[in-house]
């Protein structure tokens, strides 16, 4: 290579900064869209309503340092602003089950005394669905730091029972 980048930076640049004000345009629009004000957005982010008018008038450049760094290792970013309606409910692969199990508990107090009761553990987990089948493994950690592993059968729907 001659030393020249295979891409025009100025041109790059151009196109990175674009689209960084055009992901600003198209947020505000659909803001203004669904009839919310700077103010109810601010209370929604936990922030004044006046750091939504610098964002929203380009005084506070919250993507500047990504498309900064886009630009330096020669990357293009597009957004893409979509209302998120326009994603059908029931989309999405998530896996949903519960895992419960009674388990015995020693409790030593301070003078020497150990008392023994029985504790109710019930576990729900929903992550996004692997696109493979199989068994699940959680890992409980108690106050001591030690790993008791429960496997839950492949039938995610029911009431699990956990072995460890």
């Amino acid at each position: 290579m001659d030393g020249r980048l295979p891409y025009d930076y100025r041109e790059l640049a151009y196109d990175l900064y674009h689209a960084e004000d055009q992901l600003l345009e198209e947020l505000v629009s659909l803001r203004a869209q669904r009839g919310m004000t700077q103010k109810q957005l601010a209370d929604e982010l936990g922030v004044s309503q006046s750091y939504v008018s610098q964002i929203e008038n380009g005084r506070k450049k919250l993507v500047t340092l990504l498309t900064d760094y886009a630009l330096e290792v020669g990357a293009r970013i597009t957004y893409s602003v979509e209302p998120a309606e326009l994603k059908p409910e029931g989309g999405r692969k998530y896996d949903t089950w519960k895992a419960a199990q009674q388990m015995q508990v020693t409790s030593e107090w301070s003078n020497g005394d150990i008392t023994v009761g029985a504790i109710n553990i019930e576990i729900k987990v929903s992550r996004q669905k692997p696109d493979h089948d199989g068994p699940h493994k959680v890992t409980v950690m108690g106050a001591s730091g030690k790993a008791t592993p429960w496997r839950a059968n492949e039938d995610m729907e029911s009431k699990k029972e956990l072995v460890g």
